[in-house]
């Protein structure tokens, strides 16, 4: 099924689901390495804005990212999302920690803002 983006381009069903797989991975690696790295580390910073612009790649296709929060990764348009990726489990286990269940991601999200968001969700929740 073609879809058209909001520059009018005309995407697949397969690139949508492309898109949304690497920003998942995306978003999973910056809040793995805020976890792992001091505050002072540049490595953060490096996977915060790969993440984000993962992220404005596919709110190129779609209007916002809506992911609800699962046992082992993320559920989006009901089907399984992240399942097995390297630091999603860890990542959705956080969240629903933090009593998040579903996350609703709008375009315009900055580095910034995914970086703050992440330094929170990462934090123990007790902590938080």
């Amino acid at each position: 099924m073609e879809e058209t983006t909001r520059e009018g381009r005309e995407v697949s069903d397969v690139q949508t689901r492309q898109q949304l797989e690497a920003a998942i991975r995306g978003i999973a690696t910056a809040g793995k390495t805020l976890k792992l790295y001091p505050p002072t580390s540049p490595i953060p910073r490096q996977a915060v804005e790969t993440a984000s612009a993962a992220l404005d790649a596919y709110l190129e296709l779609a209007p916002v990212l809506s992911l609800s929060v699962a046992r082992d990764g993320f559920s989006w348009s009901g089907e399984p999302l992240g399942a097995g990726v390297p630091g999603v489990s860890d990542l959705a286990s956080a969240l629903r920690e933090h009593g998040v269940a579903e996350l609703d991601i709008l375009p315009g999200s900055t580095p910034d803002e995914l970086m703050a968001f992440l330094s929170v969700v990462m934090r123990d929740a007790g902590k938080a």
